[in-house]
């Protein structure tokens, strides 16, 4: 874990997924990328000289001062849980929402005048899932009285299909986060939920 450690979002996710209320969420983008090779090269070290990707070594990813997460949209369907998101990232976490109810931010610790962003996510909802999508951009969730959406994003129409499952350990604290099924090489140290 110490490579993920020093990057300065890291605490900021580990938080995050250390909230009961964020159970379910899928960690994309360029810091799920990051997160996802140094599991990788986790397990690669641990196995020996496994292939895990069609290269020998992987180029590191470069992660934005964000962090994009996937709700799932059955958050909105149990509207109790998408309050305690809501009031989750507000307090205790200090999130402020800028944008809508699907951008976060928090002012970086010893930084004020700069912060980690926080972008919420959805996939479209299903015909038979009773979740609003409106405004412009789309937002899922919007207007459903729980302080939170997020942003309608088309191509992960199958992102809560099968996400995968990884498990960290840092300074003796378990972790554990999902991310996407493509994100993660075929490889049976993968963990599927």
């Amino acid at each position: 874990m110490s490579g993920l450690r020093d990057d300065p979002l890291w605490p900021y996710l580990a938080e995050i997924i250390a909230c009961t209320e964020a159970e379910g969420i899928i960690l994309a983008g360029g810091f799920g990328l990051r997160l996802k090779q140094h599991y990788l090269n986790t397990l690669k070290s641990a196995d020996g000289d496994i292939h895990i990707s069609l290269l020998a070594e992987l180029p590191e990813a470069r992660a934005t001062p964000d962090l994009d997460l996937f709700l799932n949209v059955n958050i909105w369907v149990d509207i109790e849980k998408a309050h305690a998101l809501s009031a989750a990232l507000r307090n205790p976490l200090n999130y402020e929402s800028v944008l809508h109810s699907w951008h976060f931010r928090k002012p970086l610790a010893g930084l004020p005048e700069r912060f980690v962003k926080l972008d919420l996510l959805a996939r479209q909802p299903l015909v038979n899932e009773p979740v609003k999508v409106k405004g412009n951009p789309k937002q899922v969730g919007r207007e459903m009285g729980t302080g939170i959406a997020g942003r309608f994003t088309p191509e992960a129409f199958a992102i809560d299909d099968t996400p995968l499952l990884l498990k960290f350990d840092d300074a003796g604290q378990q972790y554990s986060i999902l991310v996407p099924p493509l994100f993660m090489a075929q490889y049976e140290g993968a963990r599927r939920i």
